[in-house]
């Protein structure tokens, strides 16, 4: 069975995701698994590249989904918290391969690494039913 969005273009727009994850290759799996599940996807390698991409505005992003601990100015955490107050509505994923579970206001979800693909595909997509 697919993990596929199925969403119907008359009540849906195709999902953009911001993946915030400095190790290229876990990045590039959960992108191309993503991207397979009809979502269209905005690469960053860490959280400074991620607000730039965010404060751009050039592409509209509907959920981002970021790894905790990263290299840069902020970890995952500190990303999620500025993103939002400054963007409350924005959809936010946590992953950790430092944590196996965590709760706090600053995100909607959270998944422990090694990630789950159809998983957080799952949570991408009831976000949109």
């Amino acid at each position: 069975m697919s993990a596929a969005l199925n969403l119907t273009p008359e009540n849906r727009q195709i999902p953009t995701v911001l993946l915030v994850e400095d190790e290229v290759l876990v990045r590039m799996m959960l992108a191309d698994q993503l991207r397979e599940a009809g979502c269209t996807v905005v690469e960053a390698p860490d959280a400074d590249q991620a607000l730039l991409i965010l404060r751009q505005n050039l592409v509209r992003i509907d959920i981002v989904i970021s790894d905790i601990r990263m290299p840069g100015s902020m970890d995952g955490l500190g990303l999620a918290r500025l993103i939002r107050s400054e963007c409350p509505d924005l959809k936010i994923i946590l992953m950790s391969a430092h944590h196996t579970s965590l709760e706090g206001p600053d995100y909607d979800a959270f998944f422990p690494k090694p990630y789950n693909g159809p998983a957080i595909i799952r949570k991408v997509k009831s976000y949109f039913e």
